[in-house]
C-alpha cells in the first residue's frame, strides 16, 4: 500500500472520529435547550473526547507518514481544504474556550454563561461545517489515487 493509500486510510478514519464528536455535540446542543445541565455537560464531554483521539492519532500520522503532499493539487482542491482547515482550527479554539468555561457558566456569573454560550455557538456549527469540508477533502484524496 502507497503513503498516499494510507493517508486516505487515515483521513476516512479521521472522518468517522469526527463525525462522532461533532453528533455528540449536536446532542448536547439538543440537551441544553432542554435545560439538562448534566447530559449537556457529558454529551460535550464525550465530543472532547473524540476530538482528542482524533488528535493524539493525528500526531502518530504526522510522525509516522508525514504530512500531505499538496504539490499536485489543483488551486480550487487547495482552498477546500484551506477552508476545511479554518473551521477546523475555529472549531478547536472555540470549542477549547467553551469547555474551559463549562463549569463556571453552569453555576457561575451571566457574563461566563454568555461567553461559553457564543463559544459553543461558533464551535458547534463550523464542527458540523467543517464536518462536510472534511468529506469534500476525503473525496479529493481519494480521486487523487486514480
Amino acid at each position: 500500500m502507497t503513503i498516499a493509500a494510507l493517508l486516505v486510510v487515515f483521513w476516512a478514519v479521521a472522518l468517522g472520529i469526527m463525525g462522532m464528536a461533532v453528533g455528540h455535540a449536536v446532542r448536547g446542543v439538543r440537551l441544553i435547550r432542554r435545560q439538562q445541565v448534566d447530559r449537556h455537560r457529558h454529551e460535550m464531554n464525550r465530543a472532547a473526547t473524540w476530538v482528542l483521539v482524533f488528535l493524539a492519532i493525528y500526531l502518530a500520522k504526522v510522525l509516522l507518514l508525514g504530512h500531505e503532499d499538496l504539490a499536485h493539487w489543483s488551486p480550487t482542491r487547495k482552498l477546500v481544504i484551506d477552508v476545511h482547515r479554518t473551521l477546523v482550527i475555529t472549531m478547536l479554539v472555540a470549542g477549547t474556550v467553551g469547555r474551559s468555561l463549562g463549569p463556571r457558566a453552569a453555576r457561575g456569573p451571566s457574563r461566563t454563561r454568555s461567553v461559553h454560550r457564543i463559544m459553543g455557538w461558533l464551535a458547534v456549527p463550523t464542527a458540523v461545517t467543517g464536518l462536510a469540508t472534511a468529506v469534500i477533502v476525503l473525496a479529493q484524496m481519494v480521486a487523487a489515487l486514480e
